[in-house]
Order: structure tokens, then sequence, then C-alpha cells
């Protein structure tokens, strides 16, 4: 998948989770820990407040926003147990954005030499499809890219995501 095709599928992503987001019913992210999603950005702890994922053809989609608008969405390439992994080769995508800034990153690429031989991936450990439910766990490394250029990135680690309901299309 080329580059800038994965960028405007996520642009469109992003679009659709900061307009969309608070349209419509809303899971509320609930104070039991087992349904926690959440990982760590930058060093820094981010949890979903809100939250969906949705299953469809074969893929999952998982995305959500903090309660001080940080979105991290992120689309697996499969829906089964298993790891996918993120990067400039794969079909699983991830997108995160801050509100208010320019700032918008996307998948993993090996033109940020800084952090050696990263390997982003999402690890979905449990598929319950009775309940309808997902588990498991994730690292990133997301990019910003201007002009062709890797202009900034963002490590995401220690991602969790536990018992999350998911829709099926």
């Amino acid at each position: 998948m080329s580059i800038f095709k994965s960028v405007s599928i996520l642009t469109g992503l992003a679009i659709f989770l900061l307009l969309g987001c608070n349209k419509g019913e809303e899971r509320i992210a609930p104070v039991d820990p087992q349904e926690d999603f959440a990982a760590r950005i930058a060093g820094v702890k981010w949890v979903a407040k809100n939250y969906e994922a949705m299953m469809d053809s074969g893929k999952i989609t998982l995305s959500g926003m903090s309660d001080d608008g940080r979105v991290l969405a992120m689309e697996i390439s499969g829906d089964t147990v298993g790891t996918y992994p993120v990067n400039e080769n794969s079909s699983s995508l991830a997108f995160y954005g801050e509100p208010g800034k320019d700032s918008i990153y996307t998948f993993y690429t090996s033109e940020v030499p800084e952090v050696g031989d990263f390997v982003g991936a999402i690890s979905l450990t449990k598929v319950n499809r009775q309940n309808q439910t997902i588990s498991g766990n994730f690292k990133l490394m997301l990019v910003k890219i201007e002009n062709d250029t890797v202009r900034n990135y963002q490590v995401i680690d220690n991602g969790v995501f536990n018992s999350i309901g998911y829709e099926v299309k």
C-alpha cells in the first residue's frame, strides 16, 4: 500500500472520528480496568473515555478519544487471534491526532533512524464472537509527514484494549 493511499485513508478516518465521535450513541469507558482502552503516548498515559469498535469484512477498526480530545484509531487487517504488523508495507493502519494542533500522525515508517529496529504491531489476544468483544495490546510508532518528509514521530507503547464491545457490519 502506498504511503499516499494510507495517508488519505487515515485522513478520512480522522475527519470521521473528529467530527462524528460526538454524534449518536457513544460508548463511555467504564471504571472497571478490565475494559480499558489505554496506552502511553510519548511517555504520557492516554485513556479513551469514548470508544467504539467495528468488525467488517475480516478487519477490525478500533477508535477512541480521551477526555482532552486526543484520538487514537487503528484498523487491524484481521479478525482472529494473532499479531498484525503496522508499517508502511502492511495493510493494518493507525492514526493519532490532537485537537487544535497540526499534529496528525500515521503508520510506522523506517525513515526514523533515532529509534532503530522498532517494530509496530497490534496483537489480538481474544476475539469473543458470542459476546462480540475483543482484547489485545499494541505498540506503534506513528509519524507526521509533510511534503513527503518525516517531520516528527510519536511512540505509542503499553497499549491495551480489554473486552471492548464491537459491532458487526
